[in-house]
Order: C-alpha cells, then structure tokens, then sequence
C-alpha cells in the first residue's frame, strides 16, 4: 500500500478553508485567511466561498466588510503616532482636551420603586488619561454589556446607543473610578475623538494621511456610502440562529436604520478588506518605521495593566464567548493597548507573549512575536463569538504552526 501523499502548507489550509465555506453543514459562506512571517512577508492569503449569503458570488481579497473592533488596533496604533507627534502624551487628561468627556458621572444605583426608576448618579472629578481609554481601565463600559446603562438611557429618553454609530452613543455614565477595574469599553472610541481634536482633523483623514496611504491600504474606510468601489465590493453580513445554526441574511448593527454612521468611531467603525488589514500586521510584525519608531511598536504589543485581576475575571467570565473565544480555556493573559495578551504558550498555538484582536462579526487577527507569525482570519457573521468561526481559527493556527515548527 502506498503511503498518503503529504500535504504543503498551502494545500492543507485550502482544505481547511474550503471545508468551512462549501462542505460542513450550515458552513460559513465566505471566510478568508492570511499568514505573515517575522519579515512581514505572506506566507498564506486567500478568499474562498461567497460574498453573498444567498447566491454565489465569488468572495475575493478585496471583498470589503465591516471589521468591528479590529478597528481599535489601527485607533491604538494612530495614538502612538500621535504621542511621536507631540499631540498628547499617555497621561494626557483627555476630559481637559475632549469637551464631550468634561461632565461625565459616576453611576452608583437607582432609587427604589417601579420601572422607570430613578439613576443615582455621583460626580466623578478623576481624571481620565488616554492610557487608561486603551486599556478599558477609564470606567466606561459599552451599554449592551450592561443593564444599569440601559435603564439609565431609557430613563433618560436617549436612544443612542453602542451602534448608533454616533459617539453620543457611547457619552454614558462611568460604572466604577477611573484605574478600578476593567470592562471591554468605547475607550478606543473617544480616543480617536482625541486625535481629532488635537489634529483638527477627522479621524478617517488622520489615519487615511499616517497609515493607510503608507502603507499603500487603499480600500478602508469609516464611510463605504461616500466610497461607491467599496461600497460595491461589499461582503454581505450573514445572521446565524445557535439553536438550529441556520444561516440567513443578517445586517451591519449601525446600518440597521438604514443609513451609515455620521461618527468615525475609532472602536467599531471601520470597514476594510483582508488585503488592507494583513498590511497593517506585516506593518506590526516587522515594526515597518514608515510608520513609528520601534518603541511605539512595543508598547502597542507589551502588558499594560497593573493588575490582571479585572481583566481576567471579564475573559474568564462574562467576556468569554467573544473576548476569549479563541483562547486556551482557563488560560492565563494580560491586556496592552488594544490587544489582549496570552502569559503561556496556547497547545499547538501561538507562544507566549502573543497578542490578539478581534472584532465581532467574526474578524480575528494574532501577532505571535517570539515566532514571528501573525495571522488573520475574516468572515461576516452575527451574533459575535461563532463557534464555527473559533473553529475554523483554531484549525487553520493549529495547521500554521504545525508546519512551521515541523
């Protein structure tokens, strides 16, 4: 009997992605996947399935589509360009420079009595320093995470929210002090409303002149409506029901009232392709300096936190489906700025010190620094934290370091 013809790196990652967007039931419909070395050269890139939920439109590397929070690494990354510029520093109290952040208070309960009931709310005098907006240490929280906030707006009769695309939707009252806890928040958000101010710029024109245009990304952007060959490219964003897993038609969360976000939100807002966003990774992994000095790249990618403690009970609880999804139960992490950071090796995974990204249509992306690896996988589909979307991560990483490290 002959033996199995082995397999090339790229003959088995075919495999993988083919099998999750043609062959497994209820599969994804389209999904792409890319690999960079320590170099920043692709080692992996490619699109298959459909860019459509119900024909078959051949889903290509520059298929457009929401990103989600993966927004927050490039927001990160226009902050340290920022600091090298001189606009502010990490220490810089952003409730002096942002005049929306000037009145923000404490939320401590609500009175007794039937719905609505009354907030209780107490001043909070702290600073707010842009250290703590990328690190979610600010206090703030996103309001579909948490029913004190809800029960506060709807009191309040306010109807911006985390994805009405407006940062009045994310001008909420502080749950804990500022450096008291954790919580995943619209930090990113108001620091890209700081560069604004600071710049005299939108955000979209700050990121558009500092990294995207040298980085050569010209398919990126917080408004594809005022970007037609965008626009026109676009992945449709697909529904799963985790009952049944049927997969329907879904709709971008601020698109839902049929018109785009009039904010560039530096957490949630920007779409993008594949092809533009492994830019951004080779640009990381290799500490590309037509960028930023390499000390703005370690701090991007180095722990931040000085404790843990939050961040873990977050991931380890309530977070797990989405934050953590694609770690190692039980693992043991820290945050930076932006990224989540894995303190153990992942089985089969990435190392140590690694760092991540996610973002919750079902984007994900991973710098491994001790191997060199970064990776990046892309797909449309709600609500956030799909099991088959983990799957597929988990499958097509396993597959990477197997024949890198074979």
């Amino acid at each position: 009997m002959g033996s199995m013809p082995v397999l090339t790196l790229t003959e088995e990652l075919d495999s993988i992605l083919e099998k999750y967007t043609s062959v497994v039931p209820n599969h994804l419909r389209g999904a792409a996947f890319s690999a960079v070395g320590q170099n920043g050269e692709i080692i992996y890139s490619k699109a298959m399935g459909s860019s459509s939920i119900t024909e078959n439109v051949p889903l290509k590397l520059n298929s457009s589509m929401w990103i989600g929070s993966i927004t927050k690494l490039q927001t990160c990354m226009a902050c340290m360009i920022g600091i090298e510029k001189g606009l502010f520093t990490l220490e810089t109290d952003v409730r002096l420079v942002v005049p929306e952040l000037n009145e923000i208070d404490l939320l401590v309960g609500f009175e007794e009595g039937d719905s609505p009931r009354k907030p209780i709310t107490r001043p909070c005098n702290s600073p707010i320093t842009l250290r703590q907006l990328l690190t979610h240490t600010s206090g703030m929280i996103y309001d579909y995470g948490h029913e004190g906030l809800k029960e506060w707006s709807a009191y309040h009769g306010i109807k911006d929210n985390t994805f009405s695309g407006t940062l009045k939707g994310y001008k909420k009252p502080l749950i804990y002090e500022p450096g008291n806890g954790w919580a995943y928040s619209p930090g990113m958000d108001w620091a890209g409303r700081l560069i604004e101010v600071t710049s005299s710029s939108t955000l979209e024109e700050f990121l558009k002149q500092n990294i995207w245009d040298k980085l050569g990304m010209t398919s990126t952007t917080f408004r594809p409506d005022l970007r037609p060959d965008i626009q026109a490219r676009r992945m449709q964003m697909a529904s799963r029901n985790r009952k049944t897993m049927e997969i329907t038609p879904g709709v971008v969360p601020q698109e839902a009232q049929g018109s785009f976000a009039p904010d560039c939100c530096g957490g949630v807002g920007l779409y993008s392709t594949i092809e533009d966003c492994t830019k951004v990774l080779q640009a990381l992994i290799s500490k590309n300096p037509v960028l930023m000095g390499a000390d703005s790249y370690d701090s991007l990618t180095n722990p931040q936190l000085p404790t843990d403690e939050h961040f873990l009970e977050v991931i380890r609880g309530v977070g797990q489906g989405h934050l953590g999804q694609t770690w190692d139960k039980g693992a043991d992490g820290t945050f930076g700025f932006g990224a989540s950071i894995i303190k153990q090796d992942f089985v089969g995974r990435r190392k140590k010190g690694s760092c991540n990204w996610s973002g919750m249509p079902g984007t994900h992306c991973w710098l491994d620094k001790e191997t060199g690896i970064g990776g990046m996988l892309t797909t449309q589909i709600l609500p956030p934290g799909d099991p088959m979307v983990t799957d597929l991560l988990l499958e097509m990483e396993k597959c990477l370091y197997k024949h890198i490290s074979g």
